[in-house]
């Protein structure tokens, strides 16, 4: 038998005997195996045994070879093909590195108030209020003490439950009046607080805490769950230790809820209803890829994510557990949204469903989505593709300084292919974001007023480029205000990282802070969350 083993960091052709057991090595120098990768085509290219039983035929180095299990000799097997491949022109978009101003585009939980007239969102870890009709917009509170998450209406429009975050004294959930102001806390300790929601009535909110630790603090993290507070703050209880996504129908005593599929290892989801007392516990859906579910204030309709985009359909009760998707028979669903959808939420009436994605937020009217409501379009139109911008322009956080670093070694990028010049006891000239200047003392003019730091002794090199990282940037949509990962690539100096792999709202908003001067970091630029392969639960799932 052939196989494969892992010596060092080399991949190695193996063959036991079968009978006596015994293993020889044949060849060292086979094509490295994808053992760090996903190997979803596998963990090496195929090899096999010739028919004789006598070599085995593998790919290494670019050719197709073959090996003699009797000798070990190797020997490379001529291969030609002739192929015509059409090669599509890569996508390049000029980016600007360091902009003196930039458009903040991650606007995360964008949230039309029931009665449409107002819309709250989260920004550069702040919310805002923006009046839909006069496109007016300001702080919904005054504070800037701390970070504010997950905004949600009452029923009534007139206030807004929201948590908020501070790296040293945690979070809680605070209601304010959805004209501005002070906010209240409602909750009772501190700890790690996400989606707060108002009962019916207004008279609770219902939350998840979940559990810190890695980017957060580790404190307050023993008793998460869904817990439910009255609005006056003199009262909070866990209902139930596990399930996310919270939220009331139509009855100020029944909840919906999220939670994993039993043996799905996180994977799918289905959602569940309780009492506020958290019992009378059962499931209501089985969703494989659904990562999100919002029944809608009269309990008669049911909006849920798949695959990134909104479908809307009746809240239909068969008596039993079923599958709901894109492709249910057992009640009429409809795609709502055309791109990616996340966050979504009811109007009061229950008549039309909202979401939003990166800087927009959309509507879908239920009479623009089923033909059997009353008042409904005689032709459909397709999934909703244009909303409201709500993106702004944001001044970059520059630096007004100028710098003058004297006395070091000084590595240039100039003849790097060749011999690296060094310029010794060199001169760097910083002013604001930009290197204006390097050569040698003398020869550079040291500009009036500027900061000098005598650096002989030491050696200053070009600051590094991470092409592919990888790393938190957030804790379920929380971004700390001191992120250690952040911190660990300035101190080896890497000032630019790009992730291609994170997520969206989070990596974004980390990167928009850090222009604006709001968080230490590296400059961040990513190409979001992954589209192939790999599975992307919830980012709820974490920490759990």
């Amino acid at each position: 038998m052939a196989y494969l083993k892992r010596e060092d960091n080399k991949t190695v052709l193996y063959v036991k005997d079968l009978k006596s057991g015994i293993d020889t090595r044949l060849y060292t120098e086979m094509e490295r195996d994808n053992q760090e990768t996903f190997g979803t085509e596998g963990n090496y290219a195929y090899f096999d045994w010739t028919p004789d039983g006598k070599q085995i035929v593998f790919w290494t180095n670019g050719h197709f070879q073959k090996i003699s299990v009797k000798d070990k000799s190797v020997k490379q097997i001529p291969f030609h093909v002739s192929v015509e491949k059409k090669v599509q022109q890569a996508v390049r978009v000029a980016v600007d590195v360091a902009p003196d101003e930039f458009k903040v585009q991650q606007i995360r939980w964008a949230t039309m108030s029931p009665k449409g007239d107002k819309i709250v969102y989260q920004a550069l870890g702040k919310l805002y209020i923006r009046d839909v009709k006069s496109g007016k917009t300001k702080r919904l509170t005054k504070q800037n003490k701390h970070d504010e998450y997950y905004p949600s209406f009452s029923r009534n429009g007139k206030y807004i439950a929201y948590t908020t975050w501070d790296d040293k004294k945690l979070g809680t959930v605070s209601i304010v009046r959805s004209s501005g102001g002070r906010g209240k806390v409602i909750t009772t300790e501190p700890y790690h607080y996400i989606e707060p929601r108002f009962s019916p009535d207004g008279d609770h909110v219902i939350f998840d805490r979940f559990t810190g630790g890695y980017l957060l603090s580790p404190e307050w993290s023993m008793e998460p769950g869904l817990y439910i507070a009255d609005v006056k703050g003199k009262s909070m209880k866990r209902i139930l230790k596990s399930g996310h996504n919270a939220h009331f129908g139509a009855d100020n005593n029944q909840i919906f809820y999220a939670d994993y599929q039993d043996k799905s290892f996180g994977t799918k989801k289905k959602l569940m209803t309780a009492n506020i007392d958290g019992l009378e516990q059962r499931e209501v859906l089985l969703g494989d890829d659904i990562t999100e579910f919002r029944v809608s204030p009269d309990g008669k309709w049911l909006g849920f994510v798949y695959q990134y985009n909104a479908y809307i359909a009746p809240f239909a009760k068969l008596g039993k557990v079923m599958s709901i998707g894109p492709k249910s028979t057992w009640v009429p669903v409809k795609q709502a949204s055309k791109a990616s959808a996340s966050e979504l939420h009811w109007s009061a009436k229950s008549d039309t469903l909202h979401w939003s994605n990166a800087f927009t937020l959309y509507s879908r009217k239920l009479t623009d989505t089923f033909d059997f409501i009353k008042g409904a379009a005689t032709e459909l139109p397709e999934p909703t593709d244009n909303g409201i911008d709500l993106s702004f322009t944001k001044k970059a956080d520059i630096p007004e300084s100028t710098i003058a670093l004297i006395g070091a070694d000084v590595v240039t990028m100039k003849d790097a292919d060749n011999q690296q010049e060094v310029i010794k006891n060199g001169v760097v000239i910083v002013s604001g974001n930009r290197i204006v200047a390097v050569g040698k003392q003398g020869d550079i003019e040291i500009p009036r007023g500027a900061k000098t730091k005598d650096l002989t002794g030491y050696t200053i090199v070009p600051s590094l480029i991470d092409a592919h990282a990888h790393g938190s940037q957030g804790s379920n949509q929380i971004i700390p205000q001191q992120n250690w990962k952040n911190f660990s690539s300035i101190a080896f100096g890497v000032t630019t990282i790009h992730d291609p792999s994170n997520d969206s709202r989070e990596i974004f908003s980390a990167a928009e802070l850090q222009k604006s001067g709001k968080i230490l970091a590296p400059r961040i630029f990513s190409t979001g969350k992954i589209l192939y392969a790999a599975y992307a639960p919830s980012v709820y799932s974490k920490n759990r």
